[in-house]
């Protein structure tokens, strides 16, 4: 079944308002411009539309669904995507994923890649996030990103203490200088750890890092061989659910919030982040720019 915001399988003496409250979600949202809050973390590509918590981006829609077994994703505008890219990049271990076009082959004109996680049929604690782009991919806005989580965190930061390890991805596109210039797509591992109760103000100190990327170039075939990031290529400290931070080389931000239900730690953290260096081993270097999910260990 569908599971976004706007579709969950109800009993029918319930659907009615179900139906009755996505309609009002869908109208909050096209209020919003498709962003539903999000931030300003854009870097120059005019990305701005859906960069905060909304399952779409570029007016195409995910949908994560589970059958009772597996997870799936379902890519849908103006009715489903069927057509992959001829080099698909893997999800995350325990993660799924799923990259269309809008057309087959040398004919398509967008592509959109969603990856997310969810535990059951059941379950209101999943988290999404992904890109579209125009093809031909070659400037940053040809790239428009999104991350959503189901349920915010609504819980007190403050209240929390000791570590939590979050794993899970991230993906988006890289450039090999610093113009607005794309030369491809990437996917990794993210690990992201969280200190609670730091200092006196009993804030929560997060530190990011990819491991595992992977690189396609605009054209599809294999790109450059990246290092891993530090375990700290990312900083952030917040005292509430949503934070931002900067990272360790010139011009890299990120932010994002916790999700999960309020009664103890956050279960989940998703964001966005931009402009943050992994060496290469072969190809000089990459400037990543993407979002992100990932799930309390």
């Amino acid at each position: 079944m569908y599971r976004t915001m706007f579709c969950r399988r109800n009993p029918a003496s319930r659907r009615l308002r179900m139906l009755a409250a996505a309609a009002m979600a869908a109208l909050a949202l096209s209020a919003c411009g498709g962003g539903g809050g999000g931030g300003s973390g854009n870097s120059g590509g005019g990305a701005t539309e859906v960069l905060g918590r909304s399952p779409s981006a570029g007016g195409v829609k995910a949908y994560l669904t589970h059958d009772g077994t597996n997870q799936g994703i379902t890519i849908a505008k103006d009715g489903r995507w069927s057509h992959p890219p001829s080099t698909v990049q893997p999800a995350p271990a325990g993660w799924v994923a799923a990259t269309k076009q809008n057309k087959p082959g040398d004919a398509a004109t967008e592509l959109f890649r969603a990856v997310g996680k969810i535990a059951d049929a059941d379950d209101e604690d999943y988290l999404l996030y992904g890109y579209w782009n125009r093809l031909p991919l070659t400037q940053l806005s040809d790239y428009k990103p999104f991350y959503y989580g189901k349920t915010p965190y609504a819980g007190k930061v403050v209240e929390q203490t000791g570590d939590a390890t979050y794993t899970g991805g991230a993906t988006g596109v890289y450039r090999t200088d610093t113009t607005t210039a794309v030369a491809g797509r990437f996917t990794a591992d993210v690990t992201i750890t969280a200190t609670f109760d730091v200092g006196d103000a009993k804030s929560a100190s997060l530190r990011f890092g990819m491991s595992n990327i992977a690189t396609l170039t605009s054209a599809g075939a294999a790109g450059p061989s990246l290092d891993d990031t530090s375990a700290t290529a990312l900083n952030a400290r917040t005292t509430g659910s949503s934070f931002t931070g900067t990272g360790a080389n010139s011009g890299s931000r990120w932010a994002g919030q916790f999700y999960g239900p309020s009664g103890g730690v956050p279960t989940g953290i998703a964001g966005w982040f931009e402009g943050v260096l992994a060496s290469g081993t072969v190809s000089g270097y990459g400037l990543l720019t993407g979002t992100f999910g990932a799930k309390k260990q």
